[in-house]
């Protein structure tokens, strides 16, 4: 009788179990507040403007107060619905932020969704079902109530930031229209000087302060704000016109590949990128068609130019006296913008822009051995050293430092001459001693816009290539905006690079064997050259090196600017994005320790013999050389168990620059080549960047 009534509750529980149709193991949850606060941060949602509650449980002290805010603009959060952020998530809530977020239009109510009536959310549950986003049980219920684990919750947030990142454009007519009021000047000017926002009209013209008038050449419109009698007739000072009263209805869309064959180059005129506004250069014309080139900056540098169909290549160089060399790039390719614009009565319904596009940063700062330059300081005693060789130092031989606004691109939208997009260039460059950075970097910047509410689009992968001995920075400005003519509706940009700062401690010794230390102001490259061989000089640096990434939508100058839809976001810098994440950053003889062991007076390390180390390591890995010289790569670590006879080079430009099997590096012509250092076996790799300069670049 007892193993009957054992059986009957196992049957009971099992059936109890099936009829319910909900499991309910969980493992790891969030709480809904967790949640918003997670689906804010992931979506990209700027922080809201409204400081009174919308929800009376959630005041301003509440940990989930910006989230909650911000997810009511973009009406993820809907008002009538009773929110208690500290209940843990559960299906039903994770249907219906997700589907809002996502801007799908809702489905009718699925009645095939068995338990549908025990959801808040009943239209969002059905969305979610229908789009593939949730899926029911063997009973086809959905189960609104459950917990559901955090891993599911996130990958389903994963799913709809993909959607609403990367959307389907629709390539369509554009259609656009002006305010039915606007008070237009019919005359044309006699002069329409747009850059200093004058133009002169005949003596007798009926142009008043508050009318609009329009460039015939190129369609921008401006207002004039003061009209000046004068010897020519009137002049009028104008100012650029504000989208909101000029524009009644737009709306366009597309995404497209940029052929910069079609993209014409202007001067940048202005400090408007304000990361670099310290040096106000225009070097190029406006307006000029011009391919390639090259132009003399201030301080004896050369700017060179090269546009070709793929992208645009800048080079900025510098001859440094007693034979130094400085050199920075910065290329732009793989531009692929996306634009959707919706505005009715003047009014954003909604706004989609992202551009995707690469960029390369490099810069390098190469010279002769400081030893044959300066001489032989091996003898010097250690109390002497530092201040005979801060004499012998010249900081312009070996410090280059420059900051050039290049140009502004201006990009046609096909099919679409009244719309076009912008892309403003400015570099900034330093290097201190011989270093050598290059890096590369995919983004993906954007902003959109519902309901009078922002979220951003950032995405970035980054590589370098390196070979530190001194402080050296480069860094890339791109502004790119989306403009009808003269009026600028939204802009996404970004600077972006790196910074190597390096610090350099001196060991000194005594002949009593007294151990003092001292700072020195002085390339890590120079101290380490000069007390080579100088057993009383040790050098010590410490190397902080970092990528940088700050980003900035909607400037004040575009109509989203000025409504309040604009962020600034300092992406990567110095306290999370090591350019050196696996190494220490602490350095003897140019070669990264765990610790610093100058305190035990430890020898200088022997560079002809390579370390043992994790990976193949080399001294330089960017060389620029001139035709016909040649230079070999210095192995300074191997793995374990291998040796430099163990080593393969292969040039993947031979024709520019030939390796043979011990590292010696051939330049035959200008160009660029990778020479790939790999173990007999292949299972570790190294290049090293070959730069052959034409005989003009200096």
């Amino acid at each position: 009788m007892r193993r009957i009534c054992r059986h009957s509750l196992v049957l009971l529980a099992v059936f109890l179990l099936v009829l319910s149709g909900c499991s309910p193991r969980v493992q790891e949850t969030l709480t809904l507040g967790e949640w918003l606060q997670t689906l804010q941060e992931q979506a990209g949602i700027q922080n809201s403007l409204q400081s009174r509650p919308y929800f009376l449980n959630i005041p301003e002290t509440s940990p989930y107060f910006e989230a909650v805010q911000a997810l009511t603009d973009y009406q993820v959060l809907e008002l009538g619905h009773a929110l208690d952020p500290e209940e843990t998530l559960n299906r039903d809530w994770t249907a219906a932020t997700l589907i809002n977020l996502s801007g799908l239009e809702l489905s009718e109510k699925n009645t095939a969704i068995r338990d549908l009536g025990k959801s808040e959310f009943p239209r969002q549950v059905s969305t979610a079902v229908s789009s593939g986003l949730m899926s029911l049980n063997s009973q086809d219920c959905f189960c609104p109530d459950q917990a559901i684990e955090k891993a599911e919750a996130l990958d389903c947030l994963s799913q709809i930031i993909s959607y609403i990142n990367t959307p389907e454009i629709p390539d369509e007519p554009a259609e656009i229209t002006y305010q039915d009021d606007l008070d237009i000047c019919t005359e044309e000017p006699l002069v329409l000087d747009a850059e200093n926002l004058m133009a002169q009209y005949p003596a007798d013209a009926g142009i008043q302060a508050g009318q609009y008038l329009q460039d015939p050449s190129t369609g921008s419109f401006y207002r004039a704000e003061e009209i000046l009698p004068s010897e020519e007739g009137l002049e009028v000072r104008l100012s650029k016109a504000d989208p909101q009263e000029i524009l009644d209805t737009v709306h366009a869309s597309g995404s497209f590949d940029v052929d910069f064959s079609q993209v014409e180059v202007e001067g940048l005129e202005d400090d408007a990128l304000s990361v670099c506004p310290d040096a106000p250069l225009s070097w190029m014309a406006a307006g000029s068609s011009l391919k390639q080139g090259s132009v003399s900056l201030p301080a004896g540098y050369t700017l060179r130019w090269k546009i070709t169909s793929a992208g645009l290549q800048m080079q900025v160089s510098k001859a440094l006296p007693a034979g130094s060399k400085f050199i920075g790039l910065l290329a732009l390719s793989s531009i692929h913008p996306s634009y959707q614009w919706d505005m009715e009565d003047g009014q954003i319904e909604h706004a989609y822009f992202r551009v995707d596009f690469s960029t390369i940063e490099s810069v390098s700062l190469s010279s002769s051995h400081y030893r044959s330059r300066y001489g032989d300081f091996s003898q010097l005693p250690a109390k002497d050293f530092l201040s005979t060789v801060q004499k012998f130092f010249r900081r312009e031989d070996e410090i280059a430092e420059v900051t050039v606004p290049i140009c502004t691109l201006k990009i046609p939208i096909p099919d679409v001459p009244m719309l076009e997009i912008t892309a403003r260039l400015q570099l900034k460059l330093y290097a201190s001693g011989k270093a050598s950075l290059v890096l590369t970097q995919d983004h993906a910047l954007g902003m959109e816009i519902r309901h009078v509410a922002m979220r951003q689009i950032n995405a970035h992968s980054c590589r370098h290539n390196a070979s530190i001995g001194a402080s050296a920075g480069a860094l890339a400005e791109v502004l790119f905006g989306l403009n009808m003519k003269n009026l600028k509706l939204a802009d996404v940009g970004c600077q972006t690079g790196a910074k190597a700062d390096m610090k350099s401690t001196l060991h000194l010794y005594a002949a009593d064997g007294t151990h003092t230390t001292a700072a020195a102001d002085l390339p890590a490259s120079f101290l380490s050259d000069a007390a080579a061989g100088n057993g009383n000089v040790l050098v010590c640096s410490d190397l902080h090196a970092y990528w940088v990434l700050r980003v900035v939508l909607n400037s004040s100058r575009t109509l989203c600017g000025r409504l309040g839809l604009s962020q600034t976001l300092q992406v990567l810098d110095e306290e999370n994005a090591s350019l050196f994440p696996a190494l220490d950053n602490h350095m003897e003889n140019g070669h990264f320790v765990p610790h610093c062991t100058r305190g035990e007076r430890a020898a200088p390390l022997p560079s002809a013999t390579p370390l043992t180390t994790d990976a193949i390591r080399i001294e330089d890995y960017s060389i620029i050389l001139s035709a016909g010289e040649t230079e070999s790569i210095v192995i300074t670590g191997l793995p374990a168990g291998y040796s430099q006879a163990d080593l393969v080079f292969v040039s993947s430009r031979p024709a520019v620059a030939a390796v043979d099997g011990s590292g010696r590096v051939q330049a035959l012509q200008s160009g660029s080549s990778i020479i790939r250092i790999s173990t007999a076996d292949g299972k570790f790799t190294v290049s090293c960047n070959i730069l052959v300069r034409t005989e003009s670049s200096t």
